[in-house]
């Protein structure tokens, strides 16, 4: 059964651990990225292509991708 008392110790744990969770959190968001890389021309090899096309589910197809930026 829960009564005030149990209710306020419920809360005060709640309470604490919310306050200590960002102290442990921040080291991960003050890590800096990756930058980006120019990738150019790849090849996705063997994936699942839905096209804009009237019901053209390509199961197995290759697609060429091409970053105009880089030519």
């Amino acid at each position: 059964m829960l009564n005030r008392r149990r209710f306020a110790r419920l809360l005060g744990a709640t309470a604490i651990s919310g306050l200590s969770t960002p102290a442990l959190i921040a080291p991960l968001f003050a890590q800096a990225t990756a930058p980006l890389l120019p990738r150019g021309n790849y090849v996705i090899k063997n994936g699942a292509v839905i096209t804009v096309d009237t019901a053209a589910v390509l199961p197995r197809a290759d697609v060429h991708v091409i970053d105009p930026a880089c030519n």
